[in-house]
């Protein structure tokens, strides 16, 4: 008999708020950038789903982990990973835009405005073969460090040396991703990849300006929060029931967006509203408009945020790849599936700036316009979203929801 195997991608992120809108591509036009927008929406309806706390998750590392495998996908399973991760079917087409999408992030890094490190592993047992095709493809377009490790005997030890990997990709941001016994010894290939974010504000906000105020968590339940304030010139739209604004890091190549709803109980109707088009519009339009004086008001916040995301990722359209999969571009044969995949994000957000850190873990196992002279107030003192991007390409990162400051 013929056992299988599940596999499972580490992911971690480390990034403060960035909206990513287009995954792998370097153009608005293209499916990447309306895919990026699109996944980031649709998981975010399936996590929000008898959820009322704080979110936040990185679109842009489940995304860059997942396809890690769907190099090996093949028929059925590689058709639901593409409508599901917006990935072109063509892997010359995919591979050409994660090229150009990472000499984009390489040149950010380069310009030392901001820190914006990635890293990718592989974890392999000792003796399985994969196929020299797919380790190659994963080498040059995801420039993954191998480790060969022993899950067999060693399982506990392997996961502790995966820990570790992970705590030193995001400067220990991301801690205990994998937990005891998620892990076992017939677990056989873990991918990983790491990414670290720290970016100042490009107008910093004064320390002797925050001050304590209620933060109103559902219209009714309050908070005392510290909020940060400031006036200055900020790209600002006021839209019906919600208003949006965007504050630049260091560089202006990384921005975090604010949807913030009018009514202080109005998050649900916003969130419900809240389609891959409406984004789409509301980032096109936030990036032609002029910047204007206004007075920003938002609370400081950290948050941490774990989640399962197999049966997520499996209700949106994806089934197959964790049950029944072909994963034969891997190891030759259909005897591979993802069993899990555990993510979990950090972001923290204060006066200089923000750090932000995700992880994400696949696993392999055997089986069987405004009114001149009045004063714009943006004062976020009631729950809203968020998000991280990149400012060419409006990519989304990172994208989150508060619900209450911690």
């Amino acid at each position: 008999m013929i056992k299988k195997f599940s596999m499972t991608i580490l992911l971690v992120v480390f990034i403060t708020f960035l909206s990513f809108q287009g995954a792998f591509s370097d153009t608005k036009d293209s499916k990447g950038y309306a895919g990026n927008i699109s996944f980031s929406i649709r998981l975010f309806d399936e996590l929000k789903k008898n959820n009322n706390k704080n979110i936040f998750f990185s679109p842009y590392s489940i995304r860059t982990a997942l396809a890690m495998t769907y190099e090996g996908a093949k028929g059925k399973t590689k058709e639901e990973m593409a409508n599901v991760l917006n990935f072109p079917y063509d892997l010359n087409r995919l591979h050409s835009e994660i090229k150009r999408e990472n000499e984009y992030f390489k040149g950010i890094q380069e310009k030392g405005e901001i820190e914006l490190n990635r890293a990718n592993s592989l974890w392999l047992q000792k003796g399985y073969p994969i196929l020299d095709s797919y380790f190659e493809n994963i080498k040059e377009y995801y420039s993954i460090i191998p480790f060969q490790v022993d899950f067999i005997h060693e399982t506990e030890k392997v996961r502790k040396e995966i820990n570790l990997w992970v705590e030193r990709e995001t400067k220990k941001k991301i801690t205990k991703l994998i937990r005891p016994k998620q892990l076992k010894p017939n677990t056989t290939l873990v991918l990983c990849n790491a990414i670290y974010f720290k970016g100042s504000w490009l107008n910093g906000f004064d320390k002797k300006n925050t001050f304590k105020a209620p933060f109103y968590i559902d219209g009714k339940q309050q908070v005392q929060t510290d909020f940060m304030n400031q006036e200055g010139d900020f790209k600002f739209l006021k839209l019906q029931g919600l208003s949006t604004i965007e504050l630049p890091y260091k560089g202006k190549d990384l921005s975090m967006v604010i949807f913030l709803p009018e009514k202080r109980d109005g998050l649900k109707k916003m969130e419900d509203e809240l389609s891959q088009k409406r984004m789409e519009e509301i980032l096109t339009a936030l990036s032609k408009v002029n910047g204007q004086e206004v007075k920003v008001i938002i609370p400081k916040f950290k948050m941490t945020c774990s989640f399962e995301l197999s049966k997520a990722l499996s209700d949106m359209g994806m089934p197959h790849a964790f049950r029944d999969a072909d994963f034969s571009g891997i190891d030759g044969q259909r005897d591979l599936f993802i069993g899990s995949v555990i993510h979990k994000a950090h972001v923290d957000v204060n006066e200089e700036g923000t750090v932000a850190a995700a992880a994400t873990a696949v696993v392999v196992t055997r089986m069987a316009m405004p009114i001149k002279y009045k004063e714009i107030i943006f004062r976020a003192d009631h729950p809203f979203l968020f998000l991280i991007k990149d400012n060419r390409q409006n990519k989304i990162l990172f994208f989150g929801r508060l619900v209450k400051p911690i």
